[in-house]
């Protein structure tokens, strides 16, 4: 008697499903960061946030250096903006006035340009600046001188902009000592105070420019510092910086700053494969700040990661637990659903067939099918079982039937047409039993 070859569950696996599922590990140090933001910028933003005296804390704080310097700073931040309330009784001209304030800047301390040179104390302390914290400078110095200032920016740039009483507008190049109204003639003197010629100071590319409220050109300096951090892989303080902007300064370009160090958080303890760290972040930036489409996207990741992870740890109770919440979260699409389903109980069919054969396994996919009409492929990986199943009653009937043990050939016949009585392979074998039982 001729016996048949089962097809495996680890070939069943292979011929149903992708298995491209994702691994899941807790991080091996700690890297939480915060999403609470910090107590004084917090008690700062609840004053009047357009305050100077306000901006200039806020200055102070995003500037991120030591209680010293931030003293120190400050009290030439006071000295200077002291000066600058002097100028409207000096320089009663408001044009004049504002060409006096860049001169303050630029005669008193700043010194030397540095592209990420972004905080006030390294303008005020060393002289060292970008267009960031010269705006900033300038904008806090030309309030206290009693004009109407407002940052701009382009897509790489920050400068100021000067509203005169007469309706004239000034732009301010803040980084250079003649960048008040960038393109006019500036008379040049000797140390006599003799005219000896003019230079021209051509404008910054202010294409695409884009007004900024007096706020908005303060957090500028946390921006920019929270993208030097990205650049060191720092990302969870570049995290928790933004954090502390949006607090002081809530608004939609704030929130979507602060979505976006979220994500690149994430997308770090992605590359770690923390994903339980990372839906816990994605979790409490949604409780506190409500629902976003970039969080939501996250949220799928780290949700889809993790349950891969169970997946792959063969639990077939939590794996379907974890399948079900995947679902109800609106994570996991049918076609995806229907492929983990047949996995997990494929792996519980496999388990079942160890212990009770290939009968175990088809009862149990078969229930499971019935439970699960739609999903085709666990119909085709049950009609398999149900297949192996007949092969592995046929190959013991053949050798029972090949040691001419009729009688014992035909009462396993018997048993498994009690379970399955329209089975050809089992009717014909049955046929031929009883055939050499008349012999």
């Amino acid at each position: 008697m001729k016996r048949h070859t089962n097809l495996g569950f680890a070939r069943l696996i292979t011929l149903f499903l992708p298995l491209l599922l994702l691994s899941v590990a807790e991080p091996l140090h700690a890297r939480q960061a915060t999403l609470v933001p910090d107590v004084f910028i917090v008690a700062l933003g609840l004053e009047d946030n357009r305050a100077t005296e306000t901006l200039l804390e806020a200055a102070l704080y995003f500037s991120g250096t030591t209680a010293e310097r931030t003293a120190s700073t400050r009290e030439l931040m006071l000295g200077a903006m002291e000066r600058a309330r002097a100028l409207r009784e000096s320089e009663p001209d408001e044009y004049s006035r504002g060409e006096a304030i860049v001169a303050l800047m630029h005669g008193g301390f700043l010194k030397r340009y540095g592209e990420y040179d972004t905080t006030l104390d390294a303008a005020m302390l060393e002289g060292r600046y970008n267009c960031v914290s010269s705006a900033v400078l300038f904008m806090l110095l030309a309030r206290e001188a009693g004009l109407d200032t407002r940052g701009e920016a382009t897509k790489d740039h920050a400068f100021c902009t000067v509203y005169l009483s007469d309706g004239k507008i000034v732009d301010v190049e803040t980084t250079n000592p003649h960048g008040w109204d960038p393109g006019s003639k500036k008379a040049f003197q000797d140390s006599f105070g003799k005219t000896t010629g003019f230079s021209y100071v051509p404008p910054a590319n202010y294409a695409a420019r884009s007004e900024l409220q007096e706020g908005e050109l303060v957090i500028l300096i946390a921006h920019n510092r929270s993208t030097i951090l990205e650049r060191q892989a720092k990302w969870s303080m570049a995290l928790t910086l933004t954090v502390d902007v949006y607090a002081f300064w809530p608004s939609a370009k704030t929130l979507e700053l602060l979505v976006d160090r979220i994500n690149n958080y994430v997308a770090d303890l992605a590359r770690r494969e923390a994903w339980v760290e990372a839906l816990q972040i994605v979790e409490k930036a949604e409780s506190l700040h409500g629902s976003h489409p970039k969080l939501e996207k996250l949220l799928a990741t780290a949700g889809m990661a993790i349950l891969g992870g169970i997946l792959r740890e063969g639990d077939s109770d939590r794996s379907l637990a974890a399948i079900r919440e995947a679902e109800g979260k609106g994570w996991l699409g049918a076609t995806d659903r229907n492929e983990m389903l047949t996995l997990v109980f494929t792996k519980k069919a496999e388990i079942a067939r160890k212990s009770g054969g290939w009968l175990a396994a088809w009862q149990m996919l078969a229930e499971s099918a019935s439970v699960y009409p739609g999903i085709a492929a666990l119909g085709k990986v049950a009609e398999l079982s149900r297949v192996n199943w007949t092969y592995e009653v046929h190959n013991k009937f053949a050798g029972l039937y090949n040691a001419k043990k009729f009688a014992a050939a035909l009462a396993v016949l018997d048993d498994a047409l009690s379970i399955l009585p329209a089975e050809k392979l089992f009717l014909e074998d049955r046929k031929a039993a009883m055939a050499a039982l008349k012999q």
